[in-house]
């Protein structure tokens, strides 16, 4: 493997031979680890990296999911010759993949992990509100299945890694209504795009950063802001360049402000993340550029997750886990 010194990033890019299909699969996998020690020990402060970070591995793999995001869509937006276009695109990303989730948990768990007979579990309101609030996705997600996973410690609750799927499906509309507002208040999109979202990102990192002050954490706006710094840097991308040496200073920067505590982490993280994402992305070459060729495969194993795999989302995600604007589970 070799890692380029210096590279501009309007240069590298409109190819696909970088290390994104890597990162996304190992962010989803981080996930899946996460999890794993919540549903084994019944609590969801027993993951090793909150103690140390006072966050989650599966928070960051999210706000890498959310920072990826911003920085692709926004490329797609750019490159789409219409709003049709962009929102078939988006649609066709999201929504096969989630119905065909959909329908095979609900099958799967209503023949072998409900303690309901199949006939009621299948005639239940809770199993129909399931399927068809999730299909749809935008105004939030439901976890509960009639008597899923009865011996589970987060019992009743199916899937609940999807919670993050309405969040994603917000940032597509509101990084396509900038756009709009950038058109219909200027008439030059491409130029004026730039100084909208930067403003939109300006304001979204004041409320998640003022919201965390305040003692009163917003998940939804430290996703946004995350994702909007990804979109910004799509947008200047002539003016960025990565670089291995300034992603090592910023590193060691991360590593140090863990010395002030976990608030001061948080603060320099959510700044360095969509840097050290794409320096990741498109400074390492050669034999690592390889996984390309087996595809994309971080959205299935995110949706695809066991079962119980479920309210787990909000309770490990973030160290911000206080008043999330965000779906709150029932606990037993």
């Amino acid at each position: 493997m070799s890692i380029r010194s210096n590279v501009r990033l309007s240069e590298v890019i409109r190819s696909r031979d970088n290390n994104l299909n890597l990162i996304r699969f190992i962010a989803a996998t981080m996930v899946l680890v996460s999890h794993s020690f919540a549903l084994h020990t019944g609590d969801p402060g027993a993951e090793p990296w909150r103690k140390t970070l006072g966050m989650s591995m599966g928070g960051v793999a999210v706000d890498i999911f959310f920072c990826a995001s911003g920085f692709l869509v926004t490329g797609s937006l750019l490159a789409s010759r219409s709003i049709r276009d962009f929102l078939l695109a988006r649609a066709l990303r999201i929504y096969p993949g989630l119905w065909t989730a959909l329908l095979l948990s609900v099958v799967a768990v209503g023949i072998f992990a409900s303690t309901e007979s199949a006939g009621r579990f299948f005639s239940a309101y809770e199993t129909w509100k399931y399927l068809l609030r999730n299909a749809v996705m935008v105004i939030g997600a439901e976890f509960q299945l009639p008597g899923a996973f009865a011996g589970n410690p987060f019992n009743g609750a199916v899937n609940g890694s999807l919670w993050t799927l309405p969040f994603e499906l917000r940032a597509y509309l509101i990084v396509l209504g900038l756009w709009l507002i950038a058109v219909w208040k200027r008439g030059v999109a491409a130029a004026a795009f730039k100084t909208v979202v930067m403003l939109a990102c300006a304001v979204t990192l004041v409320w998640a950063i003022g919201s965390m002050l305040a003692g009163q954490p917003n998940r939804f706006a430290a996703l946004l802001a995350v994702f909007l710094l990804g979109a910004l840097l799509r947008l200047i991308a002539d003016r960025v360049v990565l670089s291995r040496w300034a992603l090592v200073a910023l590193l060691a920067l991360l590593v140090g402000s863990l010395l002030l505590g976990t608030k001061v982490f948080w603060l320099v993280y959510i700044f360095i993340l969509p840097y050290a994402l794409l320096c990741l992305a498109y400074l390492p070459a050669g034999v690592i550029r390889k996984f390309n060729g087996v595809g994309d495969y971080s959205y299935g194993i995110y949706i695809y997750m066991p079962s119980r795999s479920s309210n787990l989302s909000l309770q490990t995600a973030h160290p911000l886990h206080g008043k999330w604007w965000a779906p709150r589970f029932r606990l037993p």
